[in-house]
């Protein structure tokens, strides 16, 4: 998971002896922006498969590296279960904020949740945020909202960061367009 997201994804691959990874960015980093790679628990050691647990590479492009948190958990409000793998999205309420970004934009920041219905996003800048979650259909873009196909969370106010709320997001599908 790369957060915030980028247009064209990057080139990541072993070095040598698999000892280093090569990070080859194909896109324009913003600036003053730190940037996460979360690699979860995919590098493993070749030899005797161990696992290098939920490693982050974390660097910034401007003078210093962004440190603060959101936590939360996501619940499917049906089926009262807490849900795994679900798109959890922060937008940055500035002025390329629209009414319709759920559907149309690319999220600041990006996380999914873990086995227990949890997600942390890290590293994140102070200011003002949408907070929203996103359970995918089959099929679409990882970033978007398509009430036809996915589950839909989110809180219904901004949340301001720093502070130190935990946020419980309850998904829910929306009613789908009846036609005669």
């Amino acid at each position: 998971i790369i957060s915030p997201p980028m247009e064209k994804d990057p080139i990541i691959k072993p070095y040598s002896v698999s000892r280093m990874l090569e990070i080859q960015i194909e896109d324009t980093l913003q600036p003053g922006t730190t940037y996460t790679f979360n690699f979860g628990n995919s590098i493993v050691d070749n030899n005797e498969g161990n696992v290098l647990e939920q490693f982050k590479y974390v660097f910034s492009t401007g003078d210093h590296i962004d440190s603060l948190e959101v936590n939360g958990k996501v619940i499917d409000s049906r089926l009262l279960e807490l849900k795994s793998k679900v798109n959890v999205n922060l937008y940055r309420l500035d002025d390329t904020y629209h009414d319709s970004i759920v559907r149309k934009g690319k999220p600041s920041y990006v996380s999914v949740t873990d086995e227990e219905g949890n997600f942390q996003f890290s590293n994140l800048a102070e200011g003002t945020y949408l907070l929203a979650a996103i359970q995918k259909g089959k099929e679409g873009n990882q970033y978007t909202y398509d009430p036809e196909k996915d589950k839909f969370a989110f809180h219904p106010d901004p949340i301001k960061i720093p502070n130190d709320s935990v946020y419980n997001l309850s998904l829910y599908r929306g009613h789908p367009s009846y036609r005669l």
